[in-house]
């Protein structure tokens, strides 16, 4: 090997894993950067920290079939590889995997290079200095982000399955609303079995939730709750009782644990509709918190309706799914 191709090897490990003289390592800036981190994207039309990532892994690969003697082309996978519809840990797990062979790939490649040529050493030379670009972008992305705020939003295949014009008559129609946001929160690995959804007693949907517990990084993102904040976002009112507002009621897909019930009190909604019930979840595994019967006593003696096992048998066929597939019980 020759000395240059061994400084630039040396240079391709420090630039991914180690110690770069322009600063940081890609792997010391997106250590503890999560999935909802790397999926968001706070320049609108702008790359997320998610794209950047495929893209640099992309390219590295592309380096390393060039170093191999194959002609210059775009990568196999393309210049801008898309993220998965459902950004969870584990996919994105996969993505940084991803980037780690590839650099480790290149790598090797360079240092199997006995005398480098002109050519081999400007597609190397020129690979390091485009990740020293991305990796800054990353960098920025993070500080306008603020690895401190925290990041609420539904998923994006949301936009797929709910028909926001249509008019839900039923407590049927309503509830399957529910119900097919907890299914599709299972099969595209977006959390846990649970959605929910708020309606207007005319039936006009106003907000809907999916449990984001575990790729948010968050206990408080249960389905219920995400469909509070919502639709008080959605209305610029921090109660859905206020002077003016038509009266709400929250469908849900298992009836609410603890700490939902409790938000119910002050989210303002008047009624709540549920499908599985408690015993559904705990047979799971999960914890449903002190919940007694004397809890409900106390939002009906308040104002708040409950109707439960609206399509029960659909939404426990959501959390066996979910079991089946291994789903984490988070609270168990």
């Amino acid at each position: 090997m020759t000395t240059e191709a061994a400084r630039i090897a040396d240079d391709i490990r420090r630039a991914y894993d180690g110690n770069p003289w322009h600063g940081l390592s890609v792997t010391a800036i997106l250590e503890g950067v999560t999935a909802a981190e790397a999926a968001a994207r706070p320049i609108p039309n702008a790359h997320t920290i998610w794209e950047l990532v495929l893209h640099m892994a992309a390219w590295a690969g592309e380096v390393t079939r060039r170093l191999g003697g194959a002609a210059p082309a775009e990568p196999a996978e393309g210049d801008w590889p898309a993220m998965p519809a459902a950004p969870t840990e584990a996919a994105w797990a996969e993505a940084k995997a991803r980037l780690g062979e590839a650099h480790a790939d290149l790598t090797a490649a360079v240092a199997a290079i006995e005398q480098i040529s002109g050519a081999d050493a400007h597609a190397a030379n020129g690979l390091l200095q485009h990740d020293a670009y991305h990796s800054g972008q990353v960098s920025l992305l993070l500080k306008l982000a603020g690895r401190k705020a925290v990041t609420i939003a539904c998923p994006p295949w949301v936009a797929d399955v709910v028909d926001w014009e249509t008019r839900y008559p039923t407590d049927e129609a309503r509830m399957r609303v529910a119900v097919t946001l907890a299914r599709e929160n299972v099969s595209r690995g977006g959390g846990g079995p649970f959605g929910a959804a708020i309606f207007q007693s005319d039936g006009r949907l106003v907000s809907v939730g999916v449990n984001s517990v575990v790729p948010s990084a968050n206990s408080a993102l249960h389905a219920e709750m995400m469909a509070f904040m919502m639709a008080e976002h959605r209305l610029g009112s921090f109660t859905l009782e206020a002077d003016g507002l038509p009266v709400h009621e929250l469908f849900t897909s298992c009836e609410p644990c603890a700490m939902c019930l409790g938000a119910t009190l002050w989210s303002g909604v008047r009624r709540v509709v549920s499908a599985a019930a408690r015993a559904d979840a705990l047979r799971l595994g999960f914890e449903e918190g002190p919940v007694f019967p004397e809890s409900f006593v106390y939002l009906e003696e308040r104002g708040v309706r409950f109707t439960r096992e609206v399509l029960r048998a659909e939404a426990r066929a959501v959390l066996e799914a979910y079991r089946e597939k291994g789903g984490p019980v988070y609270n168990g």
